[in-house]
């Protein structure tokens, strides 16, 4: 019983390291896209690194929630049940909010000719216009 508590915990801790690295892989490819002279990259190749990159992150994260719980239960399963418990708590503190999220106004400044209109979806020609946030609303 005790090599198979090892045997997962080293799989466990071995799967958040891999999940770390593929994470710290596609970051740096998206940087590379960002900023790479004369290479005129879609903005989805630039996306589907940053979102991959996050997911992976995440998934590294919460491996590592698993882990602890495993290295709880070399103590014994109430000791497991106590780490799992608290995890979940301090996970629920830290997920939820009670403050909303920002308004954003996006400004389209290539459509109107000496003056800016609101657009109501950010513009995907990122190129040919400028997305600004308005703190306006927030100023009252």
């Amino acid at each position: 019983m005790a090599s198979a508590k090892f045997t997962s915990l080293l799989v466990c801790f071995l799967a958040s390291f891999a999940c770390f690295i593929q994470s710290a892989g596609h970051y740096v490819h998206a940087s590379f896209l960002m900023s790479a002279l004369g290479l005129d990259a879609p903005a989805s190749h630039v996306q589907r690194a940053v979102i991959r990159g996050g997911n992976f992150w995440a998934l590294g994260l919460r491996a590592l929630y698993f882990a602890t719980a495993l290295l709880m239960w070399v103590f014994g399963p109430v000791a497991m049940l106590a780490c799992s418990v608290l995890t979940v708590a301090v996970l629920h503190l830290l997920d939820t909010s009670s403050m909303p999220l920002h308004h954003h106004q996006f400004v389209d400044r290539t459509s109107v000719a000496g003056g800016a209109r609101a657009a109501s979806a950010p513009n995907p020609g990122l190129h040919s216009a400028v997305a600004v946030f308005s703190p306006a609303p927030y100023l009252r």
